[in-house]
């Protein structure tokens, strides 16, 4: 048997104006307009103009390079005038302003000779016959042209020396040193293979080292000019000295070691002369005169350095790396000011060039916003500290809003609240007492039996304890506690039975379509039963009034199963679904979709007091499980509880 009882209707508003109401929903939006207003001023003063610390710095780096490049300017024009080489300079070659090729030894002049056709002709014939390797012959001949020949006739030198080889070449020691003698007495000297006749003979056996060393000290012999170049090679100058004369020197210091005198070849051979001689020859080819200050030249890759004095030129080979460095100052922590010499034909953007030079100088900066760096950086954490404040002002302002706002609705929600629960604790108290005063006065009707009746009672004092039991727990909730309940065993099978029972004749009574499968459970749990019905009753319930569609009754899917200790309960429906937005605070306490709905959530109204899922996640975290909401395939909502059964007996039914 069915009963059903009228139920009372929540008291109606009367209309009037809510003065205190307005009040109240004015003062949340007075607190974030005046906040949003004080972010806005901090924000405007963040924006205002403090100077550019930067831009006076850059100056005063500016004015600091322009002093650094004038003094090193400066100092440039000094070293150009300066006694000393440039820096970098190496070898420095003094030459004397003398015609190129000058330099060296020259023929004595002797002035006219006579010459003696019959005397040459003799003197050809014997050159000649030594030529062929006749040496007996030859000196015959020579002997012939020397006894008629006047002793200051031509090529006498050059016969003498002929003689004494031809002597020497035939054994004949005592010529030999009679025509040396004869030579080296005579007041003029002859070229003969390049080179000096009075210096050759000393090389005619015996051998005479210690005569020829003290003819190149003296001075007197005719010496050939020698053949110095100086060339550019790889970047530098290189100096190629005539080889004959470091032969000779070999030659004399290797012949009789025990005759040698020491002499300094290079002083003798005027060394230092021919070679400033050879670098002078190589700048005039260039067509480089040089000025009276020092100026450098770049040759084919090599850099010299040159200056014309009175009457003589200074040359120097310059070493670039050396130069470039001694005017190329890396900024140390000291100065911030740094200096390099770059090459005119290369990147020299914004150089200025050194006169007499191929280079030019480059100062600059190396941070020049520096000193302003710290005082950019406390305008920089100043304009931060106003945005940063104007950001908390803007929190402070939605927090005091929704703080304001959430207050004001959770009045409004417990008012509503209490207007449900009136409503909700009625209708079971007049359910029960209308069917025990039938009872009591024996107005059962025909057919009906009073076990019913007494089953109906049951059936309403259970709800009212249930509503009872949401009250206490929602309280206990809202304080920031937890759902209190109480374990035991409770036998599966029967406990869902009559759940499934109770379930399958609310769903008939509602017009709802209800599904409800169950996988292996053991026989016994070890769970608040109460609390574990009241989870899944206010699934249901839920379900129930959410899960229509438009134009379509509800229909709610359960399944219920158990694995490794945790009983897993899902209930699904077919209705319009929860937003992702929504997912968390469908739990909170006292929280009614429904007025969420009306503000654009999409979900319909209810009538709820706001606690059902708040109790349910409450009941589930304290079995040591956890309630959680899915979507739905095709739509609809899913909540899953799961709980810690802690079974006491083992086996499945």
């Amino acid at each position: 048997m069915s009963l059903t009882v009228p139920s009372t209707g929540a008291p109606v508003s009367s209309g009037a104006p809510d003065t205190r109401r307005r009040t109240g929903a004015r003062g949340p939006v007075l607190v974030l307009v005046l906040g949003v207003l004080s972010a806005l001023a901090l924000f405007g003063a963040s924006a205002l103009d403090f100077g550019d610390p930067r831009i006076e710095a850059r100056a005063t780096a500016s004015r600091a390079v322009e002093t650094r490049a004038e003094a090193t300017l400066l100092r440039w024009k000094e070293m150009r005038q300066a006694d000393g080489p440039p820096a970098g300079a190496g070898r420095v070659y003094v030459s004397e302003d003398v015609p190129a090729g000058d330099a060296g030894f020259v023929v004595p002049a002797f002035g006219d000779r006579p010459s003696d056709p019959v005397f040459e002709v003799l003197l050809d014939t014997a050159l000649l016959a030594l030529a062929r390797g006749d040496a007996e012959a030859g000196l015959g001949a020579l002997e012939d042209a020397l006894s008629q020949a006047p002793a200051d006739c031509q090529r006498r030198e050059e016969a003498l020396f002929a003689a004494a080889r031809a002597a020497s070449a035939l054994g004949q020691a005592e010529a030999t040193q009679e025509y040396r003698r004869l030579l080296l007495e005579a007041p003029g000297d002859a070229i003969v293979a390049g080179t000096s006749a009075k210096l050759l003979v000393h090389w005619v056996d015996p051998l005479g080292v210690a005569g020829a060393h003290g003819l190149l000290a003296a001075g007197h012999s005719l010496l050939p000019a020698p053949r110095d170049v100086a060339v550019i090679q790889g970047g530098q100058v290189a100096l190629s000295m005539d080889p004959w004369w470091a032969a000779l020197a070999d030659a004399m210091g290797d012949a009789r070691p025990d005759q040698a005198l020491e002499l300094d070849w290079d002083l003798v051979w005027g060394k230092g002369e021919r070679a400033a001689a050879a670098v002078r020859a190589l700048c005039l080819s260039y067509g480089i005169e040089g000025t009276e200050d020092w100026s450098l030249v770049e040759v084919q890759g090599a850099l010299l350095g040159i200056r014309r004095g009175a009457g003589t030129t200074e040359i120097a080979a310059m070493d670039r790396a050396a130069f470039e460095g001694a005017w190329s100052q890396a900024a140390g922590a000291e100065s911030p000011l740094a200096a390099e010499v770059v090459p005119l034909d290369g990147d020299s953007t914004g150089a200025t060039r050194l006169a007499g030079s191929p280079y030019g100088l480059r100062v600059w900066h190396t941070d020049p916003e520096g000193p302003a760096r710290a005082q950019v950086r406390r305008i920089q954490w100043l304009r931060g500290g106003l945005v940063g404040l104007g950001v908390l002002v803007l929190i402070a302002a939605g927090g005091s809003y929704r703080a304001m706002s959430r207050s004001r609705r959770l009045a409004e929600l417990r008012s509503t609240f209490v207007a449900s629960v009136s409503h909700d604790l009625r209708t079971p108290t007049q359910a029960i007492l209308l069917l025990s005063e039938m009872l009591e006065e024996d107005l059962v009707p025909e057919g009906a039996s009073k076990r019913e009746y007494q089953s109906q009672i049951r059936r309403e004092a259970q709800r009212l304890r249930r509503l009872v039991e949401d009250l206490l727990d929602g309280g206990r909730i809202d304080r920031g506690g937890g759902a209190r309940i109480v374990r035991g065993d409770v036998a599966s099978g029967p406990f869902f039975d009559e759940l499934e029972r109770a379930m399958g004749e609310r769903a008939v009574d509602a017009g709802a379509e209800l599904h409800v499968t169950r996988g292996a459970l053991p026989k016994a749990l070890h769970v608040d039963g109460d609390g574990v019905h009241r989870v899944l009753w206010n699934l249901f319930e839920n379900a129930l009034l959410h899960g229509r569609g438009p134009g379509s009754a509800a229909e709610v899917s359960i399944h219920i199963h158990w694995k490794d200790g945790v009983l897993a309960c899902t209930v699904e429906d077919a209705g319009p679904g929860i937003p992702e937005r929504h997912r968390e605070t469908v739990f909170g306490a006292f929280e009614r979709l429904g007025d969420r709905a009306k503000r654009g959530g999409g979900i319909e109204s209810d009538t709820g007091t706001g606690l059902g899922l708040a109790i349910v996640r409450a009941i589930a975290r304290a079995h040591g499980g956890d309630a959680r909401l899915e979507s739905a395939q095709g739509g609809g909502a899913r909540f899953v509880v799961t709980l810690n059964t802690e079974s006491s007996e083992g086996g499945s039914e």
